[in-house]
């Protein structure tokens, strides 16, 4: 018995030592040349690039119980600073504005100075970037942790937005007319030696005196700093340390800091030797790997961190040494994050599961009240405004061009993705980053198999329903923030696995024709639209028909208080798998959709960084209503698109825009929409002199109208009955509602 509890207590050590095993046994089982020492070398450079930012990950979660997504995208934006400052020298173009012959020849000891000076300013750039990141964090303090952690997803797509900026920014005119391409920016110095046939250069020998100096500094500063202290106990309990005299916001404060710090030091020699991109970009890939060992870690603890990023570093070397390719790595994540996942569960304390709450930062979107539905007014805007959409619709590929019709059929596609969002994260509560990799299943399956149209629309949808309900049975051991790691850890194995040519992905036809459907060409663009605009508007009817259900409200209920909902008797496995199912077939079918609407079924078009997207772009919609996702999926993928296709543009919107959302309206561009509807309803019903009970129920009274009577319309039992009328009045400035009996119909 002892022995199965220290198993379960430590099962992370026995997976990374099974994996360690498997470097070194496997392939001499299968006769295979040994693995060169200095790959090991290699391994434990690239495990040091992982410890530090995987310590930046740890650090930030104990402090604030969050993942930080943001991590990686502060030491890119400090790279490509480094790196543009070295090699556009805009520094150079200062000097000569303020003294031109000192530039006329610019001198190798001016170049070096330049370089270092660049080094310290991209640090201090990672510094404020951490403080600002920071600084938005706290304005969620009160929010949910998981809001908090889609925050930092926000704020990941804004840093990706401004890395893309950076370049042209301190390029001159005669660069910015040339495509810029930063390469690595080489030290000034050239120091290297070799080991077993292996080079290890500079910035590998400077990568693993960062990790071991920066795991001694924090080890001493945690240890023997009056701050160290007192940032671990306000990890360990917020409450009781502010009980304790110590300021928490500002312990927390220097952990992103540091944490920024660390990202920065990663970032910067990685752009020494392979250099930092000048486009915009977001790197789930990275990310993943680095997850993956704040998972093996726990996500508390450093010692674990620093064995398993320098376990996964050597097992990276090792897939390139046997196999020519990390990819089979990132297919292998998911499995290794799923089972240190599931041993863990039973190190689950009570902290950790009242932390590991659902989605709800959207407030549900209500109805036209039914006191005025009936009116005229009101009936003539709902007819005229389904009868003006309608047209619209019918028309709109008359008017658009064909790539803006092709354009069309797309955001339709993804509309259906976002109704999937909708299920699964807006009522069940679950946080899925790897939506897309539903659709990515669903197009696969349409394209490999044969047969009729509508018989390979189908089998994908139910294709996706089993993959979803494959990943939702072990998901639902998983809260929260776990289940967003291994929804995206799930996106990234699905599209190097699934669709990647040297493996599954070789069984797909180099081009998907659109069919003859009942005699009619899907190849003419405007038949394919209106066939998605029609699939389109099924899925929509039948997510309207699933709220109404009692699956839907049996979720909506679970996601807001389980124990309450369990109480009544609901089934939360089933009710979750149910939501799991609906999603996947509902993703699936888009999918399938877009497959024949590209071709063919391309990986990057199903790329993790795809899923993110999504996932932010039905946040920013709203998830109050089966119309807020597709306001936010018509807003981004179509009139964005239209303004500009460059890729940052879109990052700039998506994080800026949705992070701005967040703060002053958590419902999404729905809920602002929704709230000017409101406003013009109470106009209406004070015109009409009607009392709305929902529509005032948030507002407060004016002292002078505190006690007068307002009529309503008539409320009537069943059968019949008595009629009420409200009287309102003032208690400390809130509302109350006293009911009088007037009459018997």
């Amino acid at each position: 018995m002892k022995a199965i509890t220290f198993i379960r207590a430590h099962a992370e050590v026995g997976i990374l030592g099974l994996v360690l095993a498997s470097i070194v046994v496997v392939p001499r089982l299968m006769s295979a040349d040994a693995m060169p020492l200095g790959f090991y070398g290699i391994g434990l450079v690239g495990g040091a690039a992982l410890t530090l930012q995987a310590i930046g990950v740890i650090l930030v979660y104990r402090s604030n119980r969050i993942i930080n997504f943001a991590q990686v995208q502060i030491g890119a934006v400090a790279a490509t600073f480094f790196v543009a400052m070295v090699q556009l020298v805009p520094l150079a173009r200062v000097l000569g504005v303020i003294c031109p012959p000192c530039v006329i020849n610019v001198s190798r000891g001016f170049l070096i100075f330049n370089y270092f000076l660049s080094v310290v300013l991209a640090l201090g750039l990672s510094l404020l970037l951490a403080y600002l990141v920071y600084f938005v964090a706290r304005r969620f303090q009160d929010a949910p942790r998981l809001v908090l952690t889609v925050a930092t997803i926000f704020i990941a797509q804004l840093l990706a937005g401004i890395q893309g900026t950076i370049p042209r920014l301190l390029a001159s005119e005669f660069q910015r007319e040339t495509q810029i391409q930063l390469g690595a920016a080489n030290l000034p110095f050239e120091f290297s030696f070799t080991m077993a046939g292996t080079v290890f250069r500079a910035p590998d020998i400077l990568m693993l005196i960062a990790a071991i100096a920066a795991m001694g500094a924090l080890t001493m500063f945690f240890r023997l700093s009056a701050n160290g202290i007192a940032i671990r106990a306000a990890a360990e309990n917020v409450e009781r340390a502010e009980t304790l005299g110590i300021n928490t916001s500002k312990v927390t404060g220097r952990v992103w800091l540091v944490s920024g710090f660390l990202s920065a030091i990663v970032g910067i020699l990685t752009a020494m030797s392979i250099g930092a991109g000048a486009e915009a970009s977001l790197s789930v890939s990275g990310l993943v790997r680095i997850l993956t060992v704040a998972v093996f870690a726990r996500l508390v603890s450093l010692p674990l961190a620093i064995f398993s990023a320098a376990t996964l570093g050597v097992l990276e070397q090792a897939m390139f040494w046997f196999y020519s390719s990390v990819t089979p790595l990132d297919g292998m994540l998911l499995v290794l994050i799923g089972l240190v996942l599931l041993a863990q569960r039973y190190q689950e304390g009570r902290g950790e599961v009242a932390m590991a709450s659902g989605w709800r930062a959207a407030r549900e979107i209500r109805p036209i009240p039914r006191e005025l539905r009936g009116l005229p007014v009101i009936k003539k805007w709902i007819r005229n405004g389904s009868i003006a959409g309608s047209i619209v619709l019918i028309l709109l590929p008359w008017a658009l061009s064909p790539s803006q019709t092709n354009l069309a059929a797309v955001i339709m596609i993804f509309a259906m993705v976002a109704l999937s969002i909708l299920i699964l994260t807006g009522w069940a509560g679950q946080i899925s980053l790897g939506q897309f990799a539903f659709a990515a299943i669903g197009g696969y399956t349409a394209a490999v198999l044969p047969g009729p149209f509508l018989f390979r629309l189908i089998a994908a949808a139910l294709a996706g329903a089993v993959a979803a309900l494959i990943v939702g049975l072990p998901a639902l051991k998983m809260r929260g923030l776990h289940l967003a790691i291994v929804t995206l850890a799930f996106s990234l194995s699905t599209t190097v696995i699934l669709l990647n040519p040297n493996y599954l992905g070789k069984l797909l036809p180099a081009s998907l024709d659109r069919p003859d459907f009942l005699g009619v060409d899907f190849d003419h663009q405007r038949i394919f639209y209106y066939f998605t605009l029609s699939v389109l508007i099924l899925v929509v009817l039948g997510v309207l028909g699933l709220r109404k259900s009692r699956t839907a409200r049996a979720l909506i209920a679970a996601r807001d208080n389980e124990q309450a909902a369990q109480s009544f008797g609901i089934n939360l496995v089933r009710s979750r798998l149910v939501a799991f199912a609906l999603s996947g077939f509902i993703a699936a079918l888009a999918g399938s959709l877009f497959a024949f609407h590209q071709h063919g079924v391309q990986s990057v078009a199903y790329a993790p960084e795809v899923s993110v997207r999504m996932f932010l772009i039905t946040i920013i919609g709203g998830l109050g209503a089966v119309s807020a996702p597709l306001i936010g999926v018509v807003l981004f993928e179509g009139v964005l698109t239209l303004i500009s296709t460059n890729p940052v543009v879109g990052f700039l919107a998506t994080g800026g825009g949705g992070l701005l959302l967040l703060l002053i309206s958590p419902g999404g561009l729905a809920q602002l929409l929704f709230n000017a509807r409101d406003t013009v309803l109470r106009s209406i019903a004070r015109r009409q002199n009607i009392l709305v009970p929902s529509l005032v129920a948030d507002l407060k009274l004016d002292g002078e109208v505190g006690h007068e009577r307002h009529p309503i319309a008539p409320k009537q039992r069943p059968g019949g009955g008595s009629a009420f009328v409200p009287r309102r009045y003032s208690v400390g400035g809130q509302w109350a509602i006293e009911e009088e009996k007037v009459g018997q119909d």
